[in-house]
């Protein structure tokens, strides 16, 4: 239940105080996603599908907006964790 949605890290950061987490990753396939993670202060990583269209311009922003790891598919992200 958030009242404004991501890009705002509303979410993240609800989720964060109710959880009492302090250490929290965020797998998410959209630069928003990113953007959230960046504003709550939560790691992310990114999932970039090889069939996606337009996925050189997801990679890209991903890269430059800082994704500790990026991954292909969900089935790979123990490889990242």
């Amino acid at each position: 239940d958030v009242a404004v949605e991501k890009p705002d890290p509303e979410g993240l950061v609800k989720i964060r105080e109710l959880s009492g987490a302090s250490d929290l990753t965020y797998v998410g396939d959209t630069a928003d996603d990113l953007r959230a993670a960046n504003s709550a202060g939560v790691r992310f990583i990114g999932v970039a599908a090889s069939d996606l269209p337009d996925r050189e311009v997801l990679l890209k922003q991903f890269q430059d907006m800082g994704a500790s790891a990026i991954v292909p598919d969900i089935n790979s992200l123990e490889e990242v964790l």
